[in-house]
């Protein structure tokens, strides 16, 4: 079987000019990139953490991931 590797990083877009000042002085957005594969994925934390509800937040890309094997594995199972 042919391996696949792929580098995925996490870059905070969330300064806003004061860095990490205090808790209100940021928003959470930040974007989750797969080098030389897409543009990214905006991502965000939870709207409880003051991130932005717009945006996909890591429990979300969690589930989808998680959802998306599941049904790789079926197909592989089918097949």
């Amino acid at each position: 079987m042919k391996k696949h590797n792929y580098e995925i990083k996490v870059e905070w877009t969330g300064n806003e000019g004061n860095g990490t000042l205090n808790y209100k002085s940021f928003n959470r957005n930040h974007k989750i990139i797969a080098t030389e594969k897409y543009d990214g994925i905006n991502g965000s934390s939870d709207p409880s953490f003051l991130g932005d509800k717009t945006r996909i937040t890591l429990k979300t890309f969690s589930y989808l991931h998680y959802q998306l094997a599941i049904c790789f594995g079926i197909c592989i199972y089918v097949l």
